[in-house]
């Protein structure tokens, strides 16, 4: 079984964990699902839906389950994951540039 091994994925299990204090990954993670739902808006896309499903969600959904749910194909789906984890790094990025 392959384990997700992402920023974002850690930012998940860390919003699992309510003792952990990463708060800039939570920045990170809320400064994306509002640029998708704007983006789904202008561009008539579900990305915010695929994020939401993969980061969001109290439930842990397999990458089969979101593919047949979104009807979109994994390779779609693992492309749309290094584009998050990209935008997640970036933002990082700048946010650390900010506080220094």
């Amino acid at each position: 079984m392959n384990k997700r091994k992402s920023i974002l994925e850690a930012g998940r299990n860390s919003n699992q964990n309510k003792n952990s204090d990463d708060t800039n990954i939570r920045i990170v993670i809320e400064i994306i699902k509002r640029y998708l739902a704007i983006y789904d808006i202008d561009k008539d896309t579900m990305h915010s839906q695929v994020f939401e499903m993969l980061y969001l969600s109290e439930k842990f959904y397999t990458y089969k389950d979101i593919c047949n749910t979104l009807y979109i194909s994994k390779n779609t789906l693992v492309r749309y994951i290094g584009r998050y984890n990209n935008l997640a790094i970036n933002i990082l990025n700048k946010i650390d540039k900010r506080s220094t």
